[in-house]
């Protein structure tokens, strides 16, 4: 089942019968979960994850091509065996070395590149069935829009000034929002009188998930329902710092002194 994917090369591009059968690999591979023999015959070998790895890595050069399809099918074929706890020791460090004990993560891409796609990484709450929900769910897709519409370039330029706590926290503000849940663990956060505003608009990935998530929530809500004027000049300022350029093209620099006024004044 493995040598189609292995053989492939460009000369069966103008093959309709050699793509198709490359591509049949992964009919295979989507149908084969449903038989527990395919399952037990995988965890007994399971070479074929490190062959659609080593496929999806090998012909990047497909991606917004004719068969871009080849390299995304043998990636969604490696999360697909994700679902089974047999497998995940296999397959998680595949899967772009994302932990599946965790919520997610959001893969922004490069925008400068013509046909980026920015996607995110998300894993199935089976604690919910019967009902079929989505781990984080919004709090990822509030990245994707985030990323998409708000922030200037790709995620390390989004990061090159201090916006952890507006990327994670506006994550956390519009999850809760939408689903009309209190932010428990954050209001407990805040009775502790931790963190000055001003050291929260410092916070980077370093720094502990209280105050990346529950800090960063407050944050954006004291800054959204209390100073949302100085919320647009910071927010102006941070984005358009990561490239150097306002949407315009004026040049834009950080704004950092607005953000130590608001901080130790708010």
């Amino acid at each position: 089942m493995q040598q189609p994917l292995t053989a492939y090369d460009g000369s069966y591009n103008g093959s309709w019968w050699m793509l198709n059968a490359v591509n049949d690999v992964y009919m295979v591979l989507f149908h084969g979960p449903q038989v527990p023999a395919f399952v037990t015959a995988v965890e007994r070998d399971p070479g074929v994850l490190r062959t659609l790895f080593d496929f999806a890595g090998s012909h990047l050069e497909l991606l917004g091509g004719e068969q871009s399809y080849l390299a995304s099918n043998a990636g969604r074929e490696l999360g697909r065996f994700l679902q089974h706890a047999s497998l995940r020791a296999e397959a998680n460090p595949l899967v772009r070395g994302i932990h599946t004990n965790n919520g997610g993560m959001h893969l922004e891409g490069d925008p400068s590149m013509q046909g980026n796609q920015p996607r995110f990484i998300a894993y199935e709450a089976e604690w919910r069935r019967p009902e079929f929900a989505i781990w984080n769910l919004d709090h990822e897709y509030t990245h994707h829009l985030d990323g998409r519409f708000t922030m200037h370039g790709d995620f390390e330029a989004g990061i090159s000034t201090p916006t952890v706590w507006w990327i994670e926290g506006f994550a956390e503000y519009v999850s809760y929002g939408y689903r009309k849940l209190p932010c428990r663990k954050a209001a407990a956060e805040a009775g502790k009188h931790t963190y000055r505003l001003s050291t929260l608009f410092d916070t980077t990935y370093d720094a502990d998930t209280g105050r990346v998530y529950r800090w960063g929530y407050l944050a954006v809500r004291y800054m959204l329902e209390n100073h949302r004027a100085d919320r647009e000049t910071v927010l102006s300022g941070t984005t358009a710092a990561v490239t150097g350029r306002a949407p315009g093209g004026a040049s834009h620099a950080p704004s950092a002194p607005a953000m130590t006024r608001i901080g130790t004044s708010g």
